[in-house]
């Protein structure tokens, strides 16, 4: 009976050892678990911030990127204007250098056709007028023939320009294939809106600004023209 009691008492303390052991197991471990876990969160949170903060920076850089490529744009857009501007300063250059080593040509017949808005076409009023300019013009053997464009101030110095050249070739085009007028007496140049002769943006101005200014300049004296200078027409 005392063996028995003696292992009875044996197994208990076994028992409540093992309780203890696994109580100071857990107050020793939960802590540890705890900050354990605690850095896994965090760690977490760090890998979401820094993945918004590179979702951000992507961000920029597609912003910055198309910056770049619409400023590209606009400077090439820039030069084209800048390269159609100077042109037109060496065109203007050109015709003033030949009247000026030709004193003796005087201004001695002009006339202005106009066109309709964002219109290069000639219309049949157009038409008409050119076909009285040249009626008018006489029987001049030295002349010279200034064809100059113009628009309204509506749209980019770069496409009013264009426009405005078109307006002056389609003038050319006409006296050249209608009456016969050799090309090599005829200066063409395109001012784009630079020279308005209507400051107001209303109707009617922006009409008077959309014009050709077709001017004869002769060396013959009292006479003026170039119908016997140029070729009989069909």
């Amino acid at each position: 009976m005392k063996r028995t009691l003696t292992f009875a008492l044996l197994a208990g303390m076994l028992v409540i050892s093992g309780c203890a052991t696994k109580g100071y197991v857990r107050q020793q471990v939960e802590p540890v678990q705890g900050r354990v876990d605690q850095i896994a969160e965090d760690k977490l949170k760090q890998d979401e911030r820094i993945g918004q903060v590179e979702t951000d920076a992507e961000r920029t850089e597609m912003r910055v990127g198309t910056t770049e490529e619409k400023l590209t744009t606009v400077e090439g857009r820039l030069s084209d204007a800048l390269a159609k501007s100077d042109r037109t300063a060496r065109e203007v250059d050109e015709l003033r250098q030949v009247l000026g080593n030709l004193d003796d040509y005087n201004l001695s017949a002009e006339s202005t056709v106009n066109f309709g808005f964002d219109q290069a076409e000639l219309t049949e009023e157009a038409k008409a007028a050119l076909d009285q300019f040249v009626a008018q013009s006489g029987a001049a053997k030295r002349y010279l023939v200034s064809v100059e464009g113009h628009t309204d101030p509506i749209g980019s110095e770069s496409y009013n320009l264009d426009l405005s050249r078109r307006r002056a070739d389609s003038v050319v085009r006409y006296l050249v294939t209608k009456h016969s007028i050799p090309v090599y007496r005829i200066f063409m140049l395109g001012f784009g809106k630079q020279n308005l002769v209507a400051e107001g943006r209303g109707r009617e101005e922006r009409a008077k600004n959309r014009r050709v200014e077709v001017k004869l300049y002769s060396a013959d004296g009292a006479a003026s023209g170039m119908a016997a200078a140029r070729p009989s027409s069909n």
